[in-house]
């Protein structure tokens, strides 16, 4: 599928690897997750190869915070700060203090992990409804729209509607349309939505769920350099 001039490929899975620039885009949870570090002042987020991996960059780097998988009733594994999630990073305690992070994830994660493997030195952005607007702003002005692959991740192999969601919106700032009104109300209503009705869910779910459904409501732009993040901004 192509946006002007903008590719756009519904799963991890069938990422192309003829392109100079590819948007991972994971709204919940990973991008999501990786912009609010960079939003709270994290400076580098390091994208772990393998889960537990986390460990041993905390170990390297003392003033990270990192992390790792979700427990039940969404309680932060002993050992980490958080868990993939928005609303996590920010109950982490003194996360003023960090400058750097490290994570992974099934979907997002596995995106860059699978670009590393296919390319020597993939130009990797990550973005989510959050940041849509400054990242397609950032790709409009600095890249060829051409030469632009966007990856809305899905899960496991099976295409989500919030990541179709945040890679058209990014996809509409790098080409300058205006999304309507009543598209964001919609757009507002299926990712608040996604994973499973909104009132249904657990609170920290909906807390995610309000994060990720407040539009361009953060200016990081998270760029790659090999598994560092940096934001560019």
């Amino acid at each position: 599928m192509v946006f002007g001039d903008v590719e756009m490929v519904h799963r991890v899975e069938d990422i192309p690897h003829d392109r100079g620039v590819y948007v991972i885009v994971d709204v919940k949870y990973f991008s999501s997750t990786v912009v609010e570090l960079f939003s709270q002042g994290i400076e580098e987020v390091h994208v772990s190869e393998e889960r537990g991996d986390e460990h041993r960059f905390k170990e390297e780097n003392p003033g990270s915070v990192i992390g790792g998988p979700t427990l039940p009733g969404y309680e932060v594994e002993e050992g980490y700060d958080f868990f993939n999630s928005p609303a996590s990073v920010r109950k982490v305690e003194g996360i003023e203090d960090a400058d750097s992070a490290a994570l992974t994830s099934s979907n997002g994660g596995r995106a860059i992990n699978r670009l590393m493997e296919k390319d020597e030195d993939p130009d990797i952005f990550v973005g989510s409804t959050t940041n849509a607007r400054p990242l397609g702003k950032y790709l409009r002005e600095n890249m060829e729209p051409s030469d632009i692959c966007i990856v809305p991740c899905g899960s496991k192999g099976v295409p989500a509607a919030e990541d179709y969601i945040g890679a058209v919106h990014i996809s509409a700032a790098i080409n300058q349309r205006e999304i309507s009104d009543k598209k964001y109300r919609s757009h507002t209503s299926v990712i608040r939505n996604a994973k499973g009705p909104y009132q249904e869910r657990h609170e920290h779910r909906q807390k995610d769920a309000d994060i990720a459904s407040n539009f361009n409501s953060c200016q990081a732009v998270p760029r790659a350099k090999g598994r560092v993040l940096e934001d560019i901004e």
